[in-house]
């Protein structure tokens, strides 16, 4: 037989300052930027690293401050879900009015401030935001990058599979191509692996790693794994069996695991290589 490869949450709280003076510099929470020429120099930024989604309070507020000698004409932030998607339709502007409404606490302190909902139906997982200034030339540049974990708060539910689509039978040397639709109530990010374990006709396991399981694919790759549309939740496998396979009915078994170790439904198949 011959498998392809598969080796496969101020409304919630004020964010804490950080005590950090950043001079005329750009700063990544996850590693230094140095742009040029700035006119700018903050002194703190909004931090956390976790945000709990509740019934009641799902508000994030952010803010950078800067020093009073800063001389820019803008400031903006965008976020960004763990799945690398900007969830603003606009750009969230951070303003020193001291309006409660956006944030802001009091105006003149050269704090600005705005604040995000975040969904419930956001999905779980690590989430970035992007700090803009724009200079009094109209130049845009990126201040800082800040990182957190998000939890959505819906329970943790396992990952369900459907609509297995996977011929009944196919011949010794032929190609062909199975998938298996993939959901998750805590969204698709929180899928960590669907795959799927193969039996001979003779019952014995085939073995392919520690674990036996067959890694399917939702990447994209039409060529390699048969899958046509990557993140759409259709998992994919090309397989075919060598001339010298067992004849008979193969039992193909699927299974999801997601990030908190819940498995979904199995699926089993009988598929007769002839």
């Amino acid at each position: 037989m011959n498998v392809s490869n598969s080796n496969l949450n101020m409304k919630k709280y004020l964010l804490i300052l950080l005590p950090v003076l950043f001079f005329g510099c750009e700063k990544d929470f996850d590693g230094s930027i140095q742009p040029q020429n700035m006119t700018y120099r903050i002194i703190q930024t909004s931090s956390f690293d976790k945000f709990d989604y509740t019934d009641t309070d799902s508000t994030i507020t952010l803010f950078i401050k800067i020093d009073s000698s800063s001389s820019f004409s803008n400031m903006y932030c965008d976020v960004y879900s763990s799945e690398d998607k900007k969830l603003n339709a606009s750009a969230i502007s951070l303003l020193d009015n001291g309006n409660i409404s956006n944030g802001d606490t009091t105006a003149g302190d050269f704090i600005f401030s705005n604040n995000f909902v975040l969904s419930i139906n956001y999905p779980n997982g690590r989430y970035s935001i992007k700090y803009f200034i724009v200079d009094n030339n109209n130049e845009t540049s990126l201040a800082a990058v800040q990182t957190f974990t998000y939890d959505n708060g819906k329970s943790k539910i396992a990952p369900l599979l459907s609509n297995l689509q996977i011929p009944d039978s196919v011949n010794r040397n032929q190609s062909f191509v199975f998938s298996v639709f993939t959901s998750d109530s805590n969204g698709l990010n929180d899928v960590e692996i669907v795959y799927f374990e193969l039996f001979r006709p003779d019952g014995s396991q085939v073995e392919i790693n520690p674990d036996n399981k067959f890694i399917m694919h939702d990447d994209g790759d039409l060529a390699v794994w048969g899958d046509e549309t990557a993140g759409d939740g259709r998992y994919s496998y090309r397989n075919s069996f060598s001339n010298t396979a067992q004849l008979g009915s193969w039992r193909f078994e699927f299974e999801a695991r997601d990030k908190s170790n819940k498995l979904s439904n199995r699926l089993i198949h009988f598929l007769v290589v002839k």
